[in-house]
């Protein structure tokens, strides 16, 4: 028996329990729906013990499972010994879909619950459909892990870098410039940016808030008339936020996006 993921489970489902909540969703990724994620949010992980980057923790009151493809079966059948994690191999005629399962195994009137920065609006929207029509109730706001992950790491504060256009062949303006043009030419007049790879690729910057891949953690948005970086402030440096004050970019503290 693994006893310290015993204890992560019974931490969370003591946190379900206080919001009457019979199922919660755990991806495998972060606000930003990368493959790739931050010690911050690797939430999948500590709850399981499974470390593969696909896969898909559910935990109820007395039952929890794992999803994951073919590339991982192996590893998750040897990480999740004796975690109590049963393992679901995706794409075996045998095996349920996650919103099949939980349609299985909860009455109607439950309430199953996801973190709601972690999922695709469009991708929520598709889970809480099937659970409305089998009489379940979809909860966006539940994310108890600040509380129960007592040593979870920070968010990473690496220093942010300019990649210069000699290497980058384009101008963050002319790049600015031309998303603006296709977003305006799909009827809006503004975009919000929150994969990090493609906010390196638009303000040709680098980071290296996640191993092995060169983003820095943050968000943008572009209008006509604003573009801010969402960031927390310390990672950028004094010529780093110079330049990007010259094409136009305003530094904003990292959270504000949501009141913004």
């Amino acid at each position: 028996m693994n006893c310290t993921i015993t204890e992560r489970l019974s931490a969370l489902r003591k946190k379900m329990q206080d919001r009457n909540i019979q199922a919660y969703i755990i991806p495998g990724t972060d606000p930003h729906l990368s493959e790739y994620s931050a010690e911050h949010w690797k939430l999948r992980d500590w709850i399981s013990g499974f470390t593969g980057s696909a896969g898909t923790a559910v935990v109820t009151a007395d039952a929890a499972g794992l999803w994951t493809d073919s590339r991982y079966f192996l590893q998750a059948d040897i990480q999740l010994k004796g975690s109590t994690f049963d393992l679901y191999k995706e794409g075996l005629p045998e095996t349920p879909s996650i919103n099949e399962w939980i349609i299985s195994v909860l009455p109607a009137g439950s309430n199953v619950a996801i973190d709601g920065a972690m999922f695709a609006t469009a991708q929520a929207q598709l889970i809480q459909n099937r659970f409305q029509k089998n009489g379940l109730h979809l909860v966006t706001d539940f994310d108890p892990f600040d509380e129960i992950w007592t040593d979870r790491p920070a968010i990473p504060k690496d220093w942010l870098f300019i990649y210069e256009e000699k290497y980058s062949g384009e101008s963050t303006q002319n790049k600015i410039s031309r998303i603006l043009s296709d977003v305006q030419s799909k009827g809006a007049s503004a975009i919000l940016l929150s994969a990090l790879d493609e906010i390196a690729w638009a303000f040709n910057i680098r980071g290296t808030d996640v191993e092995c891949n060169p983003v820095a953690i943050c968000y943008a948005y572009i209008s006509p008339d604003k573009k801010v970086l969402f960031i927390h402030p310390e990672k950028v440096s004094a010529k780093d936020t110079a330049i990007l004050s010259q094409a136009g970019i305003d530094i904003a503290p990292y959270d504000s996006v949501y009141s913004f």
